[in-house]
């Protein structure tokens, strides 16, 4: 089943989410009651689902966690959701945002 279509203009979008991310190691050690701001990649227009006669997608949850190591990550021990709309999450120190570009136009007034 194709997750998306082939334009990457049209057929991902972003948007800034705040949840629970239920990776690997946070849900081996019950670290599931934490809430982390991230942004999400959704990958849209992809097959018709057999089940719902809608468009597929699949999602990437990229969550940050400004304590953990830059080199240090967690993901997802394998697609969440269901069958026509799967999403990961990941989290690290890399999804933190590193600078807006409203700072960038502060910084520059």
């Amino acid at each position: 089943m194709t997750y998306s279509g082939g334009d990457a203009l049209k057929d991902i979008e972003t948007a800034e989410i705040t949840g629970i991310p239920l990776t690997y190691k946070r849900l081996e050690k019950g670290l599931i009651q934490d809430k982390f701001d991230g942004v999400r990649l959704t990958y849209m227009n992809g097959s018709i689902c057999p089940s719902t006669g809608e468009k597929t997608k699949f999602s990437l949850n990229m969550y940050c966690d400004p304590d953990m190591a830059l080199e240090d990550y967690d993901f997802s021990a394998g697609a969440l959701g269901n069958i026509c709309e799967p999403y990961v999450d990941t989290i690290s120190k890399a999804a933190c945002t590193r600078l807006s570009v409203s700072q960038l136009w502060d910084y520059l007034d």
